[in-house]
């Protein structure tokens, strides 16, 4: 006789929040599943028992003897739905932004102030006099570093009289009236509610709109909200001009926009409930604004800071393809939507797409229409799908500049990629198609106004497109061996000095030298 233990009545375990796992795994916890044989149709496990290994060893062998069994699968790798013991006392409500009535959006305006006021992100108030320092709740009020156990509530910041010199950020109205425009805006509304007593802990609100709306509407674009990168200038111009640098986005293209994340303090560091935030909203997002760039936040270390430094925090990708209305961003540490599977499906899905995308670049409009990047032996090359006459523009190295005094004193990131266009001056065209051609000893294609590639000669299908590295540089690099396997080989790759002379004269005679360097020498 099997022993049930009951420590829920079925009622209180069915309203539990459910997480699925093995069978086997399920030992010891809580079901949120009536499991039942037929005939004679009587329950094995009932909603709120707690599993056991009789309960396991049971259904395997009722199963082996072919009795139809009802909630579960014992085909393969059995799952069953048990209670969750993480987060069982808070439920997630999917709302349409425009439906929200004033009191959920005064809701999110309290949450909203009450969260960005503590810590981690300390953004109560400013100095007038030194707008680029700015201050915590605990600061001001209670005088005494930021901390994130040191928390406090909205009540005792609003009856906070504030200094004259200090300017606070979070106003309850600009507030309210800046959340209330941003719900006006297509888009999708995730609630975070205490179960216990409905208590708005967390939302997530994600909507459709032009770059220039998400950047005139969101705080975000002062620099004082950007704490990792104060030297950001707030003006339009300097963000527009990284999003069409760094992805190919002009102000009036549309985006996806994360436009509020919160999770209450009380709950910070429980990863599953942002996650389950995120994917209550996958659910529910349309295949048309899933094909679209994602703007959302960004690791401000490694390559993402390099991909767009003023901007690292919020920055433009794009969308992995798979059939399904769910999206990711590629460079950043975690995704910004789940799959509708278990969690191993979705990383190897990232993980492949990420492979794939090493052989991708962000396109600009001037980039040849017929080519492609493949696979070498070296790497990767730029190959024609049809035939390109001479004279035709390649590409083009479209990035930021930056001034070293040599090629060595650049970002080590930069020094295999950047092109240098003036003495001290370099242009980092990072995942241009510019950058993926290989250098050739024997080149069909040149530099011409400095950036541009441009075909010295026709070029039949099939071929690899290369040029002469050393035909734009003349700085201190490091020689390093030369691999373009052509007859002519120097064996090195290093700068124009390092040319032989009649190889020199054809490429000035060739119009392959970049203009700096002839006007430098007077060539």
């Amino acid at each position: 006789m099997t022993h049930t233990t009951h420590i829920e009545t079925p009622a209180k375990a069915f309203f539990k929040e459910t997480v699925y796992m093995p069978l086997v795994d399920a030992v010891g916890r809580i079901s949120s599943t009536l499991i039942s044989a037929y005939p004679p149709g009587i329950a094995i496990i009932n909603i709120g028992t707690m599993i056991s290994n009789s309960h396991v060893k049971k259904l395997r062998a009722l199963h082996d003897r072919g009795v139809k069994i009802h909630g579960i699968n014992m085909d393969g790798r059995a799952m069953i739905g048990v209670v969750s013991d993480e987060f069982p006392d808070y439920t997630i409500e999917f709302f349409d932004p425009h439906t929200v009535n004033t009191l959920i959006i005064q809701e999110c305006t309290n949450l909203f102030r009450e969260t960005f006021s503590n810590a981690p992100y300390n953004q109560f108030a400013y100095d007038k006099s030194d707008p680029q320092k700015i201050y915590s709740a605990s600061e001001l009020i209670f005088g005494r570093a930021a901390h994130k156990a040191d928390y406090v509530d909205l009540d005792t910041m609003d009856k906070f009289l504030m200094p004259d010199r200090f300017i606070r950020f979070m106003d309850p109205d600009t507030c309210f009236d800046s959340l209330r425009d941003r719900f006006s805006d297509t888009g999708y509304l995730a609630l975070l509610r205490e179960r216990k007593t409905n208590t708005l802990k967390g939302f997530l609100h994600i909507r459709a709109a032009s770059l220039r709306r998400v950047f005139e509407t969101e705080e975000w674009r002062f620099p004082l909200l950007l704490s990792g990168n104060k030297s950001l200038r707030a003006d339009a111009a300097c963000f527009f001009d990284k999003m069409e640098y760094h992805f190919n986005l002009t102000s009036d293209d549309f985006v996806l926009s994360v436009s509020a994340q919160l999770i209450h303090p009380d709950l910070r560091g429980k990863n599953r409930l942002f996650a389950d935030l995120m994917k209550k909203v996958a659910h529910h997002i349309s295949p048309t604004h899933a094909a679209l760039p994602g703007l959302t936040e960004l690791s401000q270390t490694g390559t993402g800071r390099v991909l767009n430094e003023a901007v690292a925090e919020r920055v433009v990708y794009g969308v992995l393809d798979n059939g399904n209305p769910l999206g990711f961003t590629a460079r950043a540490s975690s995704s910004i939507w789940y799959y509708e599977g278990p969690h191993k499906r979705f990383v190897h899905a990232v993980r492949t797409k990420i492979r794939e995308n090493s052989l991708t670049y962000i396109p600009h409009r001037l980039d040849h229409t017929h080519i492609e990047v493949r696979k070498t032996d070296i790497g990767f090359g730029v190959f024609s799908t049809a035939p390109i006459k001479a004279g035709t523009i390649i590409a083009e190295f479209v990035g930021e500049k930056y001034q070293a005094q040599t090629a060595m004193a650049l970002p080590e990131i930069m020094r295999n990629h950047a092109l240098q266009i003036g003495e001290m001056e370099y242009v980092f065209a990072h995942r241009r198609l510019a950058e993926l051609l290989n250098h050739s000893c024997d080149p069909n294609c040149g530099i011409q106004a400095l950036t541009k590639i441009v075909a010295v000669q026709d070029i039949p299908t099939g071929q690899e497109l290369r040029w002469d590295y050393r035909t734009t540089e003349c700085s201190d690099w490091v020689l390093s061996p030369c691999l373009c396997g052509e007859e002519r080989c120097t064996q090195t790759v290093g700068s124009f000095l390092d040319l032989p002379d009649e190889i020199r004269q054809e490429y000035l005679n060739k119009n392959m030298v970049s203009k700096w360097i002839r006007e430098k020498f007077n060539l």
